[in-house]
């Protein structure tokens, strides 16, 4: 019952160091070992180290999502999300004439190339337009900024996808936004 070994990144959804990780029963492991190849590929003791204190935060499940921010993004319920975009559009406070548009749309994350890239999870956006700036434009005009922002471009518009946006990170996007208007 189960794989023979199972093979997975340390850093992508574990959240800890960039490091292959192998788990398997003990003889195919043992089989490994002896491998030419085995001394080149090994981790040395400090990726250990480092791999060992990520699984012990694994340990204490009640405060996984607060020290593991990728746990905590994949946690978090569309509703939660809506709520924060909300929030943010709250605090923004566009001018009533500003060109800019701000809106809050459904959409769909995804875990990333490498973890689940084909299992879609419901999330909220913060989009943004402007009559007089490109989709491009715009993507372009986030990335050059002193703490670059990268979007998404969708119909012609750039997406925020809030389940990616840390609680911390909100001050800055705001500014930037502002700096926009």
């Amino acid at each position: 019952a189960g794989p023979d070994l199972l093979a997975f990144s340390g850093d992508k959804l574990l959240g800890g160091i960039q490091a292959g990780v192998l788990l398997g029963k003990a003889d195919n492991i043992q089989k490994l070992r002896k491998h030419a190849l085995y001394r080149a590929l090994r981790i040395d003791k400090v990726t250990l180290a480092l791999l060992e204190e990520t699984l012990e935060v694994y340990l204490d499940l009640k405060r996984l999502p607060e020290l593991v921010p990728t746990v905590g993004m994949l946690e978090l319920t569309v509703e939660e999300i809506q709520k924060q975009v909300k929030l943010f559009l709250e605090r923004l406070k566009l001018p009533n004439k500003s060109a800019l548009k701000c809106e809050l749309r459904k959409t769909e994350s995804r875990t990333g190339g490498g973890a689940l890239p084909e299992l879609p999870i419901e999330s909220a956006a913060l989009v943004l337009s402007h009559p007089e700036w490109s989709a491009n434009d715009l993507q372009e005009w986030f990335r050059s900024q002193p703490v670059p922002i990268i979007v998404r471009v969708h119909e012609e518009q750039i997406w925020l996808d809030f389940r990616t946006i840390l609680p911390h990170d909100s001050d800055e996007l705001m500014s930037v936004i502002t700096r926009l208007i």
